[in-house]
Formats: C-alpha cells, sequence, structure tokens
C-alpha cells in the first residue's frame, strides 16, 4: 500500500492487468497471525482467495453452503501448497445466504470460537436467468447477494472492531456496470414486474 501512493494513479494500472494473478499482488506480504473469513471458498474466485490468503500466511475461514464441497476445496487448497499451507490454517463454516435464520446461526458459530476478523471477503453469489425466491421470500440476487451479506457482515462487527484495523471486501461482477437508478428501484423484490434474469 505504501508503493501505491507513490506510484500514483496510471502507474498501478500499468503494474498490474487482467493477466495479474492474486499471488504476483500479493507477492511480499505477510498475513502471519491475521484471520480471514471467505464466503462462497469452495469454488471460483472464492476458492482462489481462500488459496492464496493461507499462502501468505493468514488463518482462513472458508465459509461455504456445502460442507462436503468445501472440504474437497480445502483438500484441493493444501494439495496446491507444495507444503506451504498448513492444514491448521484453513476451516470450514456452513454459511446458507439463501436463509436469514442460518446466516444468524453461521455468524453465531464464527463468533463463538472468539477469533478476531482481520478481512472478511464477502464473495460467494449467484447469478440465474429464472425469477427464485429465498427461504424468508426476497428475489434470490437481493435476498442472497446482497441482503445476507449485509446480515453477516453487521453480525460480525464486534470480531471485525476487535482487531482495530480490519478490511470487509465485497466481491462485485461487470454485471453491476448495468445498473441503474431507475423507478424500478421501488420494486426490488420484483413483485410488480416481470421478472428479468
Amino acid at each position: 500500500q505504501a508503493d501505491q501512493g507513490h506510484l500514483g494513479g496510471s502507474a498501478i494500472v500499468a503494474r498490474y492487468n487482467r493477466w495479474t494473478t492474486a499471488e504476483q499482488v500479493s507477492a511480499g506480504i505477510d498475513l502471519t497471525g491475521r484471520n480471514a473469513l471467505v464466503t462462497g471458498a469452495n469454488t471460483g474466485i472464492g476458492m482462489e482467495t481462500a488459496r492464496v490468503l493461507a499462502l501468505r500466511g493468514a488463518h482462513v475461514t472458508m465459509a461455504c453452503r456445502n460442507l462436503e464441497k468445501a472440504e474437497l476445496a480445502r483438500r484441493a487448497i493444501l494439495g496446491s501448497g507444495g507444503g506451504r499451507i498448513d492444514d491448521s490454517q484453513l476451516d470450514l463454516l456452513e454459511l446458507d445466504l439463501n436463509s436469514l435464520a442460518s446466516t444468524r446461526c453461521s455468524a453465531d458459530v464464527f463468533n463463538s470460537r472468539g477469533r478476531p476478523l482481520h478481512l472478511l471477503v464477502n464473495n460467494a453469489g449467484i447469478m440465474i436467468p429464472m425469477l427464485r425466491r429465498t427461504e424468508d421470500g426476497f428475489e434470490a440476487h437481493l435476498g442472497i447477494n446482497h441482503l445476507a451479506h449485509f446480515l453477516f457482515t453487521n453480525l460480525l462487527l464486534e470480531a471485525l472492531r476487535s482487531t482495530g484495523r480490519a478490511r470487509v471486501v465485497m466481491v462485485s461482477s461487470l454485471a453491476m456496470s448495468g445498473a441503474t437508478l431507475t423507478p424500478a428501484l421501488h420494486d426490488l423484490n420484483w413483485e410488480q414486474r416481470e421478472f428479468r434474469g
């Protein structure tokens, strides 16, 4: 981060591009003694984020809906580390963002572990073409990608604040570039309009 202050915007852009890997970006960073939690850590960006954070020394909680798939991902991360990631650096937390009650339960489980949280990466999400509702009746994209993560983050605030310098990262996609501030904001739950994926 200190380098970025001296480089200026154009130098940062030149330094990183779409082919830059997480390992390259995090080179030289030591996260030993830091605790991270990554939602949706059993596949894709979430799994790669968990892998590289562990590679840099962090203890990573992999928060996933399906614990069997999460365990397979955990083993894959351990196997890819070439002995540089210890088994004790990765643990699992069941997190089903389709249910606010389940989300609350998961936050309670994490908080009961008494671990300070230095980094929360809210990565889990869905992108589906059909209308689906969460257990609480919210349109699934709104309920899972936004509301449940908002609740989860707020329930972890004490663990985040206890570190003094915690960070929360919200992973998004290029789909956000299609968002507009239109009158449709009054119907975020798709109850009055015909649903479009």
